[in-house]
């Protein structure tokens, strides 16, 4: 009997831990994407902050691409019907080329050209994330995607771990813009290998039709609806949170170095949860690691509605780091599962996604809308940053009690 169920339990990790080659490949090129939006993304902010001297251009900017994101995403889920999934990706990368290789040269001029670049950004943000998620549910199946998500979240955060450190290194180091120029040189290269792995990923086509009906339908679904409304309630919190958050981190310390400092700790310590959660978060506790997550990250949202300085940005950024991934890695596997359950065998996958960002559009857009008209028609005070603050608090625990409705 000892034998047998050993025999079992074997047999089972095997089966979750099994990735398979094209899954390893989709790994990497998250991997070196993030490595590539690790050098450049906190720092794109500030970069344009030092450039126009106004948050209220570095807010529009994330508008334009948040609202230029949702019917990129849905033309991409229609043609993806037809086409070769990996087009996607190939898109993305290159649209993500052309971005950087915009903010290098023509960075003085940024402030007459943040529509532009603004769209450039949210296109293939657009492109790049559609594939990936229709993909991730393509490669991985019920018994690994908790694995598979750990992995992600391991290797994540590594990029962010480094990429923040070294950038705000260099920034520091180099006078000017100078240092600034160097890392999305270095995007540049990162962003090249992504697009040569892209390639050999193995063509992926469904052939069909959009079906509206379907986004429509789905809706009626209690389970769908409960969900829905956690994806925007998220991503009204989490879409903002970090451009809010590392701007005020720079007004606050006025070095970027500092930044990448604090970058280095929080993920140092998501990696240490991400490894935890891809080894024991499995089905039987996901509600109790998602509750925690959620509680840890608003405890240490409200230590910064007090006096910000050196020790709640550290106490902030320790909370952050381990409480991100108990949330993350369960919410991601109920999202990818709910997708699998409600897609016809992959006949409505696209559809689904595309129904899922519509609600991630809502909240996102909503949320960065509020801060341009507050840093339009107020000065930016901190009963300001404190009411915003204690919004996104609310917004993020909400999702928490959606999901707990899903079996009831």
């Amino acid at each position: 009997m000892r034998a047998s169920q050993l025999r079992t339990r074997l047999s089972t990790r095997d089966q979750v831990n099994a990735i398979s080659g094209p899954t390893r490949m989709l790994l990497i090129i998250l991997t070196l994407n993030a490595c590539a939006n690790s050098l450049s993304s906190i720092f794109i902010n500030v970069y344009l902050y030092k450039l126009s001297g106004s948050l209220y251009q570095v807010f529009l900017f994330h508008l334009i691409s948040y609202t230029i994101w949702i019917p990129v995403y849905i033309g991409a889920g229609i043609l993806s019907k037809n086409l070769d999934r990996r087009l996607g990706l190939l898109l993305g990368n290159v649209f993500h080329f052309i971005f950087y290789l915009v903010l290098t040269l023509y960075g003085d001029s940024m402030g007459s050209s943040i529509v532009y670049t603004g769209l450039l950004f949210g296109v293939g943000s657009s492109l790049f994330w559609f594939t990936v998620n229709l993909l991730v549910v393509d490669y991985t199946h019920a018994a690994n995607r908790d694995w598979f998500n750990g992995l992600n979240g391991i290797f994540t955060s590594l990029s962010q771990m480094i990429g923040p450190f070294l950038a705000g290194w260099i920034i520091v180091r180099y006078p000017g813009f100078q240092g600034y120029h160097t890392i999305f040189y270095c995007t540049f290269g990162l962003f090249i290998a992504s697009m040569g792995c892209t390639l050999m990923l193995p063509r992926n086509a469904q052939k069909g039709r959009f079906s509206w009906r379907k986004v429509r339908d789905i809706h009626r679904v209690r389970t769908w609806r409960w969900l829905t409304y956690s994806f925007t309630s998220l991503h009204f919190r989490d879409d903002v949170l970090g451009i809010f958050l590392w701007i005020w981190m720079y007004m606050t310390t006025k070095n970027e170095g500092v930044l990448g400092n604090y970058s280095l700790l929080l993920t140092l310590l998501a990696t240490t949860a991400y490894y935890w959660m891809g080894r024991h978060g499995g089905q039987g506790s996901r509600m109790r690691y998602m509750f925690l997550g959620g509680v840890g990250l608003s405890a240490g949202l409200l230590l910064l509605m007090g006096v910000v300085n050196t020790w709640t940005l550290l106490l902030y950024t320790v909370l952050a780091g381990l409480a991100g991934p108990l949330f993350q890695v369960p919410f991601s596997t109920v999202f990818i599962n709910s997708i699998s359950q409600f897609d016809n065998d992959g006949e409505y996958r696209v559809e689904l996604l595309v129904a899922r960002e519509m609600a991630i559009s809502v909240g996102r857009i909503l949320s960065i809308s509020c801060l341009v008209l507050l840093v339009y028609w107020f000065p930016l005070s901190k009963l300001i940053m404190n009411s915003y603050l204690l919004v996104l608090i609310i917004a993020g625990l909400l999702p928490i009690w959606f999901v707990s409705r899903l079996g009831k």
